[in-house]
């Protein structure tokens, strides 16, 4: 176990970016965004020309998925021709949507057809079915049979609320006419662009919470030059470690933990450059890495890599000089602008391989992490100068210690607008000295 404090306070900074942290958390808790049930299956009274399973494509592939939910490409449903007018010569169109379950209904949101044409569907009617009266049962438990008018535009999301909760499994919408007449020519066809129910946003996950260890998740890298399975998601997949280092534990129980060799599946390590992998190759390995909230950041736990058991082996390929820069969830991942923190890793020259701790001064979510330098050409302790490897680059296991910005109130964001506003003036105040 090692472990080195040393990184210097940055008091404004770490304020500034606490209350940063603090908006985005109060702004993200007040925005949210829409989600859609998936729809088990669909059927319809007609003889199709455009299939019926385009009504049902969903977020992402017949709509955007994200606001404000336009039709994505041409995919539509549409019915063979009748002429003059369809409803002239056939019945009105029924579609019957299957949700698989029960489900909490309160608003139907639709896209139209066309606007070229006066095929859309107009007007329509529902009817609802829970899963114990079956498709058989429209209207037998739920008598809400509302209709609805809807407007000649394929393009963008018509929502039309229930003004109540309606729990079925089942719905049966009635194409009631089309703009036939009204409209541009057309209407001897009747179709629309695509079905949905508005459904609550899921439970998000657990994301870390008050103080302890975070095992990060790995959003990228960039010049990771990984040796056959020495992937770098092996950095935070707990092979290796014994015990495991879990989101939540201690940092007391993290630096006792040990990293024991017993392949190169258990570490991220790149291929082999000779002699030193720097040398020829000076495109230093980078890894972006993901807290999952903002976070007051004070210690990074590291097990670096070992490929022998202990003994000496090829310690060269150790990682060395590391640097970190930490951005905010507001600041995201893309680009890192921020102060730059450099540790140095000590070589290990025995087994198990332990932890080594540097302390961190620092708020955000994501941490960019660019290994520099090896231990090529470093005395190895064993009475070999000097170290044997260096031809690659390698790192077991990584961790982070910090605080979870907490969920802010109104005294939380004045109590720290006026502590930065304190600290601005006490800096101006030093530098007119």
């Amino acid at each position: 176990m090692r472990f080195v404090w040393g990184v210097p306070l940055m008091p404004c900074r770490i304020l500034g970016r606490l209350l940063l942290a603090a908006v985005v958390l109060l702004v993200g808790r007040v925005a949210s965004a829409d989600f859609f049930y998936p729809i088990s299956s669909v059927s319809t009274n007609t003889v199709n020309f455009f299939s019926k399973e385009n009504l049902i494509q969903g977020p992402g592939v017949g709509f955007l998925a994200d606001a404000p939910y336009t039709a994505i490409g041409s995919a539509t449903w549409v019915t063979d021709a009748a002429f003059p007018s369809y409803y002239s010569t056939h019945p009105a169109p029924v579609i019957t949507l299957d949700l698989g379950q029960d489900q909490a209904l309160t608003e139907i949101s639709t896209w139209g057809y066309a606007s070229t044409n006066a095929n859309g569907v107009r007007d329509f009617s529902l009817r609802f079915a829970t899963a114990a009266d079956g498709l058989a049962g429209f209207g037998t438990s739920i008598g809400f049979n509302p209709t609805y008018t809807m407007a000649l535009d394929p393009l963008p999301r018509q929502s039309f609320d229930f003004g109540q909760t309606i729990n079925a499994r089942y719905v049966e919408l009635t194409a009631i006419n089309n703009f036939f007449g009204i409209g541009p020519p057309g209407g001897d066809r009747v179709g629309m662009g695509e079905i949905a129910f508005e459904s609550p946003p899921p439970p998000p996950p657990p994301l870390p919470s008050g103080t302890g260890i975070i095992r990060p998740k790995l959003l990228g890298s960039a010049n990771a030059n990984p040796f056959d399975v020495a992937l770098p998601a092996k950095m935070v997949d707990n092979s290796g470690m014994t015990p495991a280092v879990n989101t939540g534990d201690s940092l007391a129980s993290a630096l006792a933990a040990t990293h024991v060799f017993g392949g190169f599946a258990e570490s991220w390590v790149t291929n082999a450059n000779a002699p030193d992998y720097f040398g020829p190759n000076p495109a230093a390995p980078e890894f972006v890495f993901d807290l999952e909230v903002d976070t007051v950041l004070d210690a990074i736990v590291l097990w670096n890599y070992q490929n022998d058991g202990g003994g000496g082996g090829r310690v060269g390929n150790q990682a060395r000089t590391i640097e970190l820069q930490v951005n905010t969830e507001a600041e995201g991942s893309a680009v890192f602008g921020g102060p730059v923190t450099t540790i140095f890793m000590a070589p290990v020259l025995t087994a198990p391989n332990g932890a080594q701790g540097f302390g961190l001064a620092d708020v955000g979510r994501y941490v960019k992490m660019r290994v520099l330098d090896n231990h090529y050409g470093d005395p190895d302790g064993f009475g070999v100068d000097p170290m044997i490897g260096g031809d690659r680059v390698g790192i077991a296991e990584v961790r982070f210690h910090g605080t979870v910005v907490p969920e802010p109130t109104t005294t939380t964001l004045a109590a720290l607008g006026v502590a930065l506003l304190g600290c601005v003036a006490l800096r101006r105040k030093h530098r007119a000295a």
